[in-house]
């Protein structure tokens, strides 16, 4: 009966909350008996599979979010997983792929925007990542974590005063943030 209420308690929860998953995201048996009282969740088959893939098991992700996905075809948030799994997976031409389509249909997604950002540079393709982590920068000025790739990224392609307008931003929205500090008295060393 308990299992049977928390389940019926977490569907109406995520049906009014898009955001419910990252309270429970990494407890796998919270979502697999979920799965077991409505073995329709897509969100549960998502969720457990973005487990699997926080646990460094993309191999069991990968079959998870396909469930989910049969079951929903329609959801961006599942495209982002399969990406990810997919990724992990070193099939980063099928990953992107995924990744597009998702923020193809939510172009302002920052979170989506960084993976693909991440993805690209993996690929060593700077100058497509430096254009979404871009990208981010206007959309969600405060995303401390891309913020401090983008100044990496800019480093290592020789724009030093893109990298310290990133670096720099990162310190007002984190000032205790030792990375980009210690990047900026580099920089200005070298100047």
């Amino acid at each position: 009966v308990a299992l049977v209420f928390m389940a019926m308690t977490l569907g109406w929860f995520g049906w009014r909350s898009g955001d419910y998953s990252k309270t429970f995201l990494n407890d796998r048996v919270l979502w697999e008996q979920v799965i077991a009282v409505n073995e329709r969740s897509y969100r549960g088959f998502a969720n457990l599979a973005a487990a699997e893939n926080n646990a460094g098991r993309p191999q069991k992700g990968l079959p998870l979010i396909e469930q989910a996905l049969a079951l929903k075809e329609e959801y961006p948030e599942g495209w982002v997983i399969k990406a990810y799994s997919l990724s992990m997976l070193g099939k980063v031409t099928e990953a992107e792929a995924w990744y597009r389509k998702a923020i193809g249909s939510v172009p302002e997604e920052a979170r989506w925007l960084f993976l693909l950002a991440d993805l690209l540079e993996r690929q060593k393709r700077n100058a497509e990542a430096m254009e979404l982590y871009e990208r981010i920068a206007a959309v969600r000025p405060a995303y401390v974590e891309a913020r401090l790739s983008a100044g990496f990224l800019a480093a290592t392609m020789g724009q030093l005063d893109k990298a310290q307008g990133h670096w720099e931003a990162v310190l007002r929205y984190d000032p205790s943030n030792e990375a980009a500090r210690k990047n900026l008295e580099i920089l200005a060393k070298q100047r």
